[in-house]
C-alpha cells in the first residue's frame, strides 16, 4: 500500500474533503472510472465512507 503520486505533480492528498449544501445525486466515487490516464486508475480496492454532519437546532 502506497500513497499514489504524478511524475510531474508529485504525490495524492490520501483524502477529499466536499462541502454538499444543497444534496447530491447518486454516485460513486471510485477513481479507476472517473479519472481515466492518472495513476489512480490502477487501484485494485478503494476505502471510502460518509460523514454526515448537520446543525443543531434547538427545539423550544
Amino acid at each position: 500500500m502506497r500513497i499514489a503520486s504524478e511524475p510531474f505533480y508529485g504525490s495524492y492528498y490520501a483524502g477529499l474533503i466536499r462541502k454538499i449544501e444543497h444534496g447530491t445525486q447518486l454516485h460513486i466515487d471510485f477513481a479507476p472510472l472517473e479519472q481515466s490516464g492518472w495513476e489512480v486508475c490502477t487501484i485494485t480496492a478503494q476505502l471510502s465512507w460518509t460523514l454526515l454532519l448537520e446543525k443543531c437546532r434547538e427545539v423550544i
